[in-house]
């Protein structure tokens, strides 16, 4: 069993518009609900304020869903409570924006927590692409981190080139 965490999808941070960003993410949400596994909503707080793209994906995780509000980029902190009061498994898939800095964070805290960590690449965005590219790469270093890519089918382990 695995949760899942879906960090910062809010309009103010222009990588959550990347279009090719629902599909994967939508994927994700339909597993884990199928599966009967955690679903937690991480927003920052003081971002995105009213309607956003955070209320699409909420209607997808009403039922199963938390929501969970940070004031850092690594979001981490607030997640593990939730996580802890919801399944006693440290396994976590983690989707989102900002890869280099709200994604990479809370993937970094979460690895030095002891949780096993799969970030789904094409699951994740930055609005400036190297530093998605350099920051998959290196989480992708960081022991108890791991890559999948959904594109080639699912769970599609990444191969990192370095």
């Amino acid at each position: 069993m695995y949760s899942l965490v879906i960090i910062d999808m809010q309009p103010v941070f222009k990588a959550s518009q990347e279009p090719g960003l629902v599909q994967p993410i939508t994927r994700e949400i339909q597993l884990a609900k199928k599966k009967g596994y955690p679903i937690v909503v991480v927003e920052y707080e003081t971002k995105g304020k009213g309607k956003n793209t955070l209320e699409y994906i909420a209607k997808k995780v009403r039922e199963y869903g938390s929501f969970v509000i940070k004031n850092t980029d690594d979001g981490a902190w607030a997640i593990i409570p939730m996580l802890k009061a919801r399944t006693r498994s440290k396994k976590v898939r983690v989707v989102g924006v900002n890869t280099a800095a709200c994604v990479y964070q809370t993937v970094c805290s979460l690895a030095e927590e002891g949780y096993k960590v799969q970030v789904i690449a094409d699951g994740c965005w930055d609005s400036f692409v190297p530093n998605h590219n350099k920051y998959l790469v290196k989480m992708a270093k960081r022991e108890g981190v791991s890559l999948h890519r959904l594109r080639k089918g699912y769970g599609t382990r990444v191969n990192v080139i370095t």
